[in-house]
């Protein structure tokens, strides 16, 4: 953590707010290319997004709901730094976008006091599987 405070702190002190998101956009859409996600059906898809998120130290699990599928990370790896530093929260919703190749809303934050993050992957007719 004291890595990534360090880096994060560096980047915004020396770059504009718009190059630190084009980095961590990048290190997300890197993350989600080394899970190797199947072209399968979202369950599936959801099944490796959870063991890539759960093997990094994000403890994930997902249910499915009447609106779509809702995936929960309940151990964020910077949650000490996050509260402060609100990009790195928008990096973890990029990274589960690109994990599942779909549009998620958050609808539960750890560092707004929830107990888990949470992101709700609607059901739609152009979703795969």
């Amino acid at each position: 953590q004291r890595l990534a405070e360090g880096l994060l702190s560096q980047m915004q002190k020396f770059l504009p707010a718009e190059g630190v998101n084009v980095i961590l956009e990048g290190v997300a859409d890197r993350m989600a290319q080394e899970a190797d996600m199947p072209a399968g059906d979202i369950g599936e898809r959801m099944d490796v997004a959870v063991q890539y998120l759960t093997e990094r130290g994000y403890e994930a699990h997902w249910e499915h709901n009447d609106e779509g599928y809702v995936l929960f990370t309940s151990n964020c790896p910077y949650h000490h730094i996050s509260g402060d530093n609100p990009r790195l929260c928008e990096m973890d919703l990029r990274l589960v976008a690109s994990l599942l190749s779909a549009v998620p809303r958050r609808i539960s934050h750890v560092s707004k006091g929830d107990e888990t993050c949470s992101y709700l992957i609607p059901v739609h007719d152009n979703l795969p599987g």
